[in-house]
């Protein structure tokens, strides 16, 4: 486990005030899932690259120097989130990083991945983080699975938290 501050490829929202890191090959749709949850009234922390440090038993992440409120769209080029969403919707500060979202196919060697997704404890920056990996091609619903993966994970309704060390493949990296 690399126990250091790390620069990690992915997006960093604040989605009802919990940190979520969105992550994935490029191309896979980070951006556009980013989108829509801005549009849902969320927060972008940072887009592209995500600075990662564990301080005080927490993983904090942040955007680096000069690119706040950026988001890179394939389609569109780079926008200004304020501009588009307004001042609220970008939050300059650092970032609890509670769950990481791995956009990508579901593996095929585990068959009741379908049915109760893919999870496990990534390491990263000396923390390790629980991480869920959904199939970017849930199109309209992404940020909907999103979001309540983020609620099931906090345990807000009668959602409560699954896993823990050990379950599917345990840690990766």
């Amino acid at each position: 486990m690399s126990d250091g501050p790390a620069t990690c490829h992915g997006v960093l929202l604040a989605v009802a005030g919990a940190g979520l890191l969105v992550t994935g090959p490029a191309g896979c749709g980070k951006s556009a899932l980013a989108l829509e949850l801005l549009r849902r009234g969320h927060q972008l922390v940072a887009d592209d690259a995500v600075e990662l440090e564990l301080r005080g038993g927490e993983l904090l992440g942040r955007c680096p120097a000069g690119l706040t409120g950026l988001l890179h769209l394939r389609a569109l080029g780079i926008i200004q989130v304020d501009t588009l969403f307004g001042p609220q919707a970008v939050r300059a500060q650092a970032q609890r990083v509670d769950l990481a979202l791995l956009l990508g196919p579901l593996p095929e060697d585990n068959p009741d991945s379908r049915w109760q997704g893919h999870r496990d404890l990534w390491e990263i920056a000396g923390a390790r983080l629980p991480r869920l990996r959904l199939d970017p091609q849930a199109g309209p619903y992404l940020a909907t699975l999103a979001e309540a993966a983020l609620m099931r994970w906090r345990g807000e309704g009668a959602m409560a938290p699954t896993w823990a060390a050990g379950d599917n493949a345990g840690a990766a990296s």
